[in-house]
């Protein structure tokens, strides 16, 4: 027996979940994108089965038994709701929607169909070096926690022939606070253990313009940097900041410092100081995962292939302890109650409380 995987969306879907899946021993049966033609040259070179521009067609198929939601956000609470609603286990990327409003009408669908695996695709979750902060955390390593640091910046949408598309428009659910933020949200949750009470963010766009793919000038209304401030409960403070136009290498961190130590993931890196410490303690475990060849080596990578194992261990070997860790629908509204902060706070001025 194997899990049979239908993938809705051409772009991270194919690039990165198909050889991932692939890697755990998923099978990717059947390809979905609303490009004309798109899926069927995409599943011919990748030797997946079935290739399709409908959705409806895809959650049709009696030989899908997951269904990965890799679309723009604008469609994720519709296709979400559609899969479960034909039978199917979902993955959905994030951010969960484009409101609370939606991501609790997709919690209430996942309820409905307790049978059945619903999980946002927080990928990093799985990875051990934070699953190895995550243990040390709640171990009281740290002491208690005072502040934490989240950092992700590069320097992709720098550059101006860059296209307009979803991702620059934010009535879509463009922008790097959903597409980037919304990993970091939930991993100051998850990692910490607690909810967040009330936001204050700048949102900020560095490009205006961006040419559509006919040429023409189209205005880019989503954010390109977001900066957040999260008071968390149990008294500790967090500082978000994402940005996709900050020239130089990616930078991925998480500083979590308490009134006995700190804990620093730096991409990828696990260390850790005392007070008084100079030099740090290195403890990043080991990562057994072999990436594909092709696969970016890095953690969403490496993610995603532990997410997949865990999928396949837990769907097929009948484990389901093996997803103690993902992101459940719960968790996707918790994140999105914290985006729409976010952004109610960059309309008003001051702190949005959730």
């Amino acid at each position: 027996m194997t899990l049979r995987v239908g993938i809705l969306g051409g772009g991270w879907g194919v690039r990165v979940q198909v050889p991932a899946f692939r890697a755990a021993g998923l099978e990717v049966v059947a390809l979905q994108s609303r490009t004309p033609g798109k899926a069927e040259r995409l599943a011919e070179e990748r030797g997946i089965p079935f290739a399709t521009d409908d959705p409806a067609e895809l959650l049709a198929r009696d030989d899908v038994d997951l269904v990965s939601v890799v679309t723009p956000p604008a469609t994720h609470a519709e296709l979400a709701l559609a899969a479960l609603e034909a039978g199917k286990h979902v993955l959905c990327e994030k951010p969960t929607a484009l409101s609370s409003v939606q991501a609790a009408r997709m919690l209430g669908a996942a309820r409905a169909h307790p049978e059945r695996v619903a999980l946002i695709d927080h990928e990093l979750r799985f990875v051990p070096a934070r699953r190895e902060l995550r243990r040390r955390l709640a171990a009281g390593w740290v002491g208690r926690p005072l502040h934490v640091e989240v950092v992700c910046r590069s320097g992709g949408r720098l550059h101006r022939e860059w296209p307009w598309d979803w991702w620059s428009r934010r009535e879509d659910g463009g922008g790097a606070l959903g597409a980037i933020g919304s990993h970091m949200v939930d991993q100051v949750r998850w990692l910490l253990g607690v909810e967040v009470e009330a936001v204050q963010a700048a949102l900020t766009t560095a490009v205006a313009e961006r040419p559509d793919r006919a040429g023409v000038a189209r205005a880019v209304t989503a954010d390109e940097r977001a900066s957040l401030h999260l008071r968390l409960t149990g008294g500790a403070v967090a500082t978000i900041v994402v940005s996709t136009v900050a020239s130089g290498p990616l930078e991925h961190r998480v500083l979590v410092a308490g009134d006995e130590g700190a804990l620093r993931i730096d991409d990828g890196r696990l260390t850790a100081y005392r007070p008084g410490d100079r030099e740090p303690a290195g403890l990043t475990p080991e990562d057994p995962v072999e990436l594909p060849a092709g696969l970016p080596d890095h953690e969403w990578s490496r993610g995603t292939v532990h997410l997949a194992r865990a999928l396949r261990a837990a769907l097929v070997d009948g484990d389901r302890e093996a997803l103690a860790p993902a992101a459940t629908f719960e968790d996707g509204l918790a994140v999105q109650r914290a985006l729409d902060a976010a952004r109610a706070s960059e309309l008003l001025g001051g702190w949005a409380t959730i």
